[in-house]
């Protein structure tokens, strides 16, 4: 009887699970077969746990059954040094047209000039090489004649149909829990192993994975680990923290809201991650780790995410000033409320794409809505905007090139008269010019995501994708006003006007085809529009979260940029001004000798801290308890403005302490990290004057009092 070992079993196993990666497979398969093919070494890259091992396990599979000699490397089983890498590839030389395996390089990547120079250069003519790592292969690859003989070869997550098959040769066989396994997954060969593991095979489906990690620490620590854990230590965890919270990580956000880090050395070691990329100005974590750090972090360490969260929102806030609407992805990014973040436009999409009109979209809509509301329910009045006012359209298109959605805006000043004589934005751009809404208003036609019901699925992506595209390309500054078509059949539509604090205006709504009524609602974003609007709701659902551990006892205090540790922020609560829901303070308990609020040293670090923060001074136990929260935010700056000016004497030192704070905390453009260099010195001897000039501060304005 044949005896079947272990490691031939995990070998079948390994290939009958194989899927996918067809288009891959096909250019390797290429070099394989042929003697003259056009590259010799093959630089496969991309972020852990994307594949790239289990691919070349599969071309290595494939090489050995043409009868090719196969020759496999581990990175991690060898030290970086030449002698190392010579010794594991001994023999290979002798070998005819060997295939050459080389996995993790990152961690040979010291040695790449001795395998460029020595190694490679050494092997037969006829030779495969196939180099796997998570970084960006080093330009060194295509110079110096190299170039002739290379190609490098990104791997990017699964497409939909090739993880859909991955899970079911795993055992899955309900559709729906495979359906939610794979969209949890984002197409990562890697989590959806993880996903897999924890769901406990078929005797229990995945329903136990949910679309996001939240509340499943567990998987967040695993993925974390797996991707990310050989790259980081203790100290790196702070830093790790801001850029998963953050969409875009930069060194000015870095100083800002980790004001005793140095920025510079914490953006260098963010660059050299094999778990990061540039995007535009800064740097971003790979969307699966990202998503597993921001888990683990608001299960294991709630206060430090909100605290970090709350800067981070501010900062990006105050980048509004100059660069308006561009920031409202980053912003609608740090909301907790799914609703919100479905409609405003919260990150990326990788299974989508941004487009405009093209021939054959006005079929493709009428059939979609046929088939969605019934037949004889295509409205006419669409297909002018998509033939005769193009720029009025955004559309989205999935990653096989099919509509997956369309959208319809206009602003009153640019409708043209395609716009005005539209039975639905003909009336509502009339009453917002009825109503001197003209300026900074925005309304909406249609925001219709094909890929859902007509019940809405508050997971797609395509709704936020062209939503964002639409304000992007409005042309407003800001906007103060939106004007919102909403299906009261959609419950996700529904949910997300309500938690906007949008307004029905009945007389406005319209009815389509079929007997379908679109209602108008009317969303006042407030004096600071969209932005300003964005950053409360952040703000109120941060403090709302403090809130609910504060009732269950587990709020704990909160470090500060100057490394004491303060009161918690103060309570808040749910507000409404005007027609939108923003934080209000809450008033602060009083004493009842003085007849006034109690202040704390603690209070007034605090207000320190948040100078230019207006609603957090309004709900200051500083503040006064009259007025406006700008002219109690207000109170709050003279009272610190004067106990600075009268605190500190006419000598260096003294002098020096009363720079120290209106650098670290007066000034808008300040910032810890600028403040030291200016005042020329050192980072520890500026933290010290800090928390010196602080208390005496503190100990100013409460003798005051």
């Amino acid at each position: 009887m044949t005896t079947t070992t272990l490691g031939q079993r995990l070998a079948r196993r390994d290939a009958q699970r194989f899927v996918g990666r067809e288009t891959e497979l096909s250019r390797l398969a290429a070099l394989l077969d042929d003697a003259d093919a056009p590259a010799s070494v093959v630089l496969v890259h991309g972020p852990s746990g994307i594949g790239k091992s289990t691919l070349l396990r599969e071309i290595g599979r494939r090489a050995a059954a043409s009868g090719r000699p196969v020759h496999r490397v581990e990175g991690r089983d060898i030290a970086p040094v030449p002698g190392e890498l010579d010794a594991a590839l001994d023999g290979v030389s002798g070998a005819e047209r060997p295939v050459v395996l080389l996995d993790t390089y990152e961690r040979l990547a010291a040695t790449g000039t001795h395998l460029r120079r020595r190694v490679l250069p050494a092997l037969p003519e006829g030779s495969l090489v196939v180099i796997a790592g998570r970084r960006t292969p080093e330009p060194e690859w295509f110079q110096d004649g190299w170039e002739s003989v290379t190609t490098s070869l990104e791997l990017g997550p699964l497409d939909e149909s090739d993880a859909l098959a991955l899970v079911q040769r795993h055992g899955i066989t309900d559709e729906a829990a495979a359906d939610t396994l794979v969209r949890w997954s984002l197409g990562s060969p890697l989590a959806l192993a993880v996903g897999l593991d924890a769901a406990g095979g078929t005797a229990r489906a995945p329903h136990l994975v949910a679309p996001t990690l939240d509340g499943r620490p567990d998987l967040a620590r695993t993925l974390v680990q797996r991707i990310a854990g050989p790259e980081i230590g203790a100290g790196d965890r702070e830093v790790l923290a801001v850029a998963a919270i953050a969409r875009v990580c930069t060194r000015e956000l870095l100083e800002e809201v980790l004001p005793h880090v140095d920025a510079r050395r914490a953006e260098r070691w963010l660059r050299e991650r094999s778990f990061s990329e540039r995007v535009g100005d800064g740097i971003a974590l790979h969307d699966l780790l990202r998503r597993a750090v921001r888990a683990e972090l608001r299960a294991g360490a709630p206060e430090l995410e909100c605290r970090l969260r709350a800067r981070i929102t501010d900062h990006i806030h105050g980048l509004t000033r100059t660069d308006g609407l561009r920031r409202i992805t980053d912003l609608a990014e740090l909301m907790d409320a799914e609703a919100l973040r479905w409609g405003f436009g919260a990150e990326g999409s990788v299974t989508h794409r941004l487009d405009g009109p093209r021939a054959g979209d006005t079929t493709t809509i009428a059939h979609a809505l046929a088939d969605r509301f019934g037949p004889g329910v295509w409205d006419s009045h669409v297909r002018p905007f998509i033939e005769r006012a193009p720029e009025h359209v955004v559309m989205a298109r999935d990653a096989s090139d099919r509509l997956a959605g369309y959208c319809i805006s206009a602003t009153p000043r640019a409708a043209n008269p395609v716009v005005r004589r539209d039975p639905l934005l003909g009336p509502w751009l009339e009453h917002a010019a009825e109503q001197d809404h003209s300026d900074q208003t925005l309304v909406w036609r249609d925001s219709t995501d094909l890929t859902s019901g007509r019940e809405g699925n508050v997971h797609s992506p395509v709704i936020a994708l062209m939503n964002t595209a639409a304000m992007l390309r409005c042309g407003l500054p800001n906007i103060r006003r939106s004007y919102l078509p909403i299906d009261p059949e959609n419950p996700v539509a529904r949910a997300f006007a309500q938690g906007a604090g949008a307004v029905h205006v009945p007389h406005l709504d319209v009815r389509r085809g079929g007997g379908r009524v679109i209602q108008c609602h009317v969303l006042e974003h407030g004096e600071g529009g969209v932005l300003q609007q964005l950053r409360d709701v952040i703000h109120a659902e941060i403090a709302a979260r403090a809130g609910e551990r504060a009732a269950r006892g587990e709020v704990a205090g909160d470090e500060g940029d100057d490394g004491l540790v303060s009161a918690p922020a103060p309570a808040r609560r749910f507000v409404r001004t005007g027609s939108a829901t923003v934080p209000g303070p809450v008033a602060p308990a009083a004493d009842a000798d003085a007849g006034r609020p109690v202040v704390t040293a603690d209070d007034i670090r605090l207000a320190l801290r948040r100078y230019h923060r207006p609603l957090d001074l309004a709900a200051s136990p500083l503040a006064p308890a009259l007025g406006t929260p700008a002219e109690r935010a207000a109170a709050v700056r003279a009272e610190l403005d004067r106990a600075v000016r009268e605190g500190f004497g006419d000598s260096v030192d003294e002098r020096l302490l009363a720079q120290t704070i209106r650098r670290g905390y007066f000034d808008p453009d300040g910032g810890h990290e600028r403040a030291a260099l200016d005042l020329n010195v050192s980072r520890a001897t500026y933290f010290r004057k800090l928390r010196e000039a602080c208390d005496r501060v503190a100990d100013a304005v409460l003798a005051a009092r």
